[in-house]
């Protein structure tokens, strides 16, 4: 079997993913501060509109710098 290796590849096991998102730097750090959330059928919303289905327990985030500006992929799973 052929190995193939991929730089800043963002992968996560799909059946366990209930919720990701790329965001941009100014929505990152509203997010960080929960200002916006992520919602398992609405995807990123504001926490206003936010509608709790379970608790997250794993979040995992990576980011990469694209012609000067960062993103982020952010991730959540596991909810009870």
């Amino acid at each position: 079997m052929k190995r193939q290796i991929r730089n800043s590849v963002f992968e996560t096991n799909s059946s366990s993913v209930h919720a990701m998102a790329i965001l941009n730097e100014t929505d990152y750090h509203l997010y960080q501060e929960g200002k916006l959330k992520l919602d398992i059928y609405k995807g990123l919303v504001e926490a206003k509109d936010y509608e709790s289905h379970g608790v997250w327990l794993e979040e995992d985030v990576t980011s990469k710098k694209i012609n000067g500006e960062t993103y982020y992929a952010v991730a959540v799973y596991g909810h009870d």
